[in-house]
């Protein structure tokens, strides 16, 4: 098989054939002697290699005589100093070039008799060397090439085709165990009960349908769980520190923010198990996490640049394509009880404009229904906002009740039985007690014909509205209410303690 040997003396390049034994080449352009040997390397060679190491070295191999020299033609200046005869010199130079082909074609007969072909190996890139100048070997004599993939192995493509990007998703909530609700024993309509909290519940959410409360305690690092069932605190977990500042709950699992930048936990409801652990994708946390309270996700997270994006948490990935920017504040971000409408906030002042967030035609899609300091009902149908009420569809079906000058505020029940809603007002007073939250239980969208007297001067409603600078709490935070447990539960302003009452309705 043909190599190229390179003379030691010139450096010129050309072609030689393998032999079994050495042999000695005449250099074609400084015509020197040079012994070409072809030795099997140490290790396999790499495929694409050639299968011998070739060494050359100058001088003619010992004990073969080499071939006949080739006797140098001599110059104009040469022929006027000897004196020589032009025909001489002719005959002299064919007589030599004779020699030296015929050397030639005896050194090429043997070499090419004594080819290894033992091995069956033949390399691919010395077939290109039969294209080049003066070099008639064969490679392929039999007219059958050798297959160069016998195993069937086809490496990889070192240029890959790049994965196309996908940019639609399908909102597709997990449907969860809701269980039923019931009123608990024991509580009576006129005696409510004071909970005291494990510490300052820096965030809340409802799960389980709007059968669970859940607390977060960051600075202690502890979770706790309400059950309306119950009427009590029934399951807590410890926490590492500074845990939870942002929670989602939904039927069966509660997702909860971690110290570790973007990295989100998820627990088990009621019991409060731990299940996993997701990371969102970009470069900063969430600023708002919602998902809805009969669903076990997905998760909508959107950040401080709103970049929203979907966590699937039966995998703990974000769903392929949600990852988009949304034009909608996310600071106060809720989600409908089937978890296919999100509802978007900054403040609950009389400034900042809720939006409406939802999956339209596979891409995110975001409308203004023109509310400030807002509540989504857990049906997705109504937007419960400051003095007035609207359908997602922009129409109003109420506004203030007849009489109120101040501001109103309105707040869903956490489940759509009974069609209850909450009406939140301060009357400014005179003397000791200068201010009065009036709270006022309603049905339907009727704001006039409350169902029960209503509260004025609670104490655990004290600075929930505040009148002079026009805003609130989030008074989905502070206020459930339960009608398929017939309670109403109040979170006081601190977050330390829960007011549970029970209602005749």
């Amino acid at each position: 098989m043909p190599q190229d040997a390179s003379c030691p003396q010139c450096k010129h390049a050309f072609p030689v054939t393998e032999a079994r034994h050495p042999f000695t080449v005449t250099c074609p352009r400084c015509e020197g002697d040079l012994t070409v040997e072809f030795k099997k390397p140490a290790t396999a060679p790499e495929p694409g290699d050639p299968h011998y190491e070739l060494l050359v070295k100058p001088g003619a191999l010992p004990g073969t005589g080499g071939p006949p020299p080739v006797p140098k033609r001599k110059s104009d200046d040469d022929e006027v100093r000897g004196g020589g005869s032009m025909v001489v010199v002719l005959l002299s130079g064919g007589l030599g070039l004779l020699f030296v082909l015929l050397g030639l074609g005896v050194t090429g007969w043997y070499l090419f008799t004594q080819v290894d072909t033992s091995s069956g190996y033949t390399n691919r890139n010395n077939f290109n060397n039969t294209n080049r100048p003066g070099n008639t070997f064969n490679p392929n004599p039999g007219g059958t090439r050798p297959n160069p993939n016998p195993g069937g192995f086809n490496p990889p493509n070192p240029w890959p085709e790049p994965k196309k990007v996908i940019d639609t998703f399908d909102l597709r909530p997990v449907s969860g165990r809701v269980e039923r609700i019931t009123p608990p024993v024991g509580l009576q309509v006129n005696d409510p009960k004071t909970i005291l909290l494990d510490g300052t519940a820096e965030a809340v959410s409802v799960g389980g349908g709007g059968r669970y409360i859940v607390f977060a305690y960051p600075a202690t690092g502890r979770l706790q769980v309400f059950d309306a069932n119950t009427g009590e605190i029934t399951n807590s977990v410890n926490v590492p520190n500074e845990y939870g500042r942002q929670i989602a709950a939904g039927a069966n699992k509660v997702v909860v923010k971690t110290n570790q930048s973007k990295r989100y936990r998820v627990y088990s409801l009621p019991n409060l198990q731990q299940e996993g652990e997701f990371e969102l994708t970009g470069a900063f946390d969430a600023a708002g996490i919602a998902m809805g309270s009969r669903t076990n996700g997905p998760l909508l997270a959107i950040d401080p640049f709103g970049d929203a994006q979907l966590v699937d948490l039966t995998t703990n990935t974000v769903v392929e394509g949600s990852k988009a920017k949304v034009d909608a504040p996310r600071n106060r971000l809720s989600a409908s009880a089937d978890g296919k409408l999100f509802f978007g906030g900054d403040s609950y002042n009389d400034r900042d404009r809720f939006k409406m967030i939802d999956e339209f035609g596979k891409k995110w899609r975001v409308r203004d229904p023109n509310a400030t300091a807002a509540y989504i009902a857990p049906n997705g149908q109504k937007i419960y906002a400051k003095d007035q009420i609207l359908s997602t569809a922009g129409n109003q079906l109420a506004g203030k009740p007849t009489g109120v000058t101040e501001s109103v505020w309105y707040v869903p029940a956490v489940t759509s039985t009974g069609d209850y809603f909450l009406s939140v007002y301060e009357r400014r007073r005179q003397g000791r007690n200068p201010e009065a939250v009036v709270l006022t239980l309603l049905k339907g969208t009727n704001v006039n014909a409350p169902v029960l007297t209503a509260w004025e001067g609670l104490e655990e409603t004290k600075g929930l509205a505040r009148a002079f600078f026009n805003a609130t709490d989030p008074l989905d935070k502070h206020l459930f209410l339960i009608p398929e447990a017939k309670l109403l539960v109040i979170l006081n302003k601190n977050r330390t303690q829960l007011v549970v009452r029970k209602l005749q309705i």
